[in-house]
This record gives structure tokens, C-alpha cells and sequence, in this order.
């Protein structure tokens, strides 16, 4: 059995406070289901990031998902974002059509 694994968005949630994530993204690369969070650095570039855990004992933060092929991991944050942009135009064109009527 073979899978597709280009990346599909299947949910984006927008967060609406300041600072932080700017929205929860599950992707789906063929039956594997993945959880991530969509940022912005000051620079204006988005960027993705996956699940990670902090050790206690050794005081720092591992992956618990990683993405090495890179043509990959730009294609999903490419997703994320369009969707993230896409939802961003409908709710923004909807507050305005509300503010006009």
C-alpha cells in the first residue's frame, strides 16, 4: 500500500489576541495527522511550528515531530498559510459587508 503524502490542510483555527500563534493547523500527510501552530516573525515570514516536549532534566526542548525533506516542510507551511490568508480575506470581507449594511 502507498500513501500521497503531500500535505493537506484539514483544519485552521484563528486565534484573535495579540502576540503568540496566529492559528492551530492540523495537517494530514497521507493517514498521519499532525498538529502545528502557524507564527509570523517581525520580518513579516511565517512559519510552522510542530509539536516539541521540554525535558526537565536536561532543560531543554525536543522534537516530537520532524520534517527533514525541506521541499516538504515548505509545502505545508505554504498550505497553512494560504488557508490562514484565505480565511482571513473571507472573515475580514464579512466584517465589512456587516459594517456596510
Amino acid at each position: 500500500m502507498t500513501y500521497e503524502l503531500n500535505p493537506v490542510v484539514t483544519r485552521l483555527t484563528r486565534f484573535h489576541s495579540e502576540g503568540g500563534a496566529l492559528a492551530a493547523v492540523k495537517l494530514a500527510f497521507g493517514p498521519i495527522q499532525v498538529e502545528s501552530k502557524l507564527y509570523k516573525r517581525q520580518d513579516g515570514q511565517y512559519f510552522l511550528s510542530y509539536p516539541a516536549r521540554h525535558s526537565e532534566a536536561r532543560g531543554s526542548w525536543f522534537d516530537l515531530v520532524e520534517l527533514h525533506d525541506h521541499n516538504l516542510k515548505s509545502l505545508a507551511q505554504s498550505q497553512a498559510v494560504a488557508e490562514y490568508e484565505r480565511l482571513t480575506r473571507e472573515q475580514s470581507n464579512g466584517q465589512v459587508a456587516m459594517a456596510n449594511a
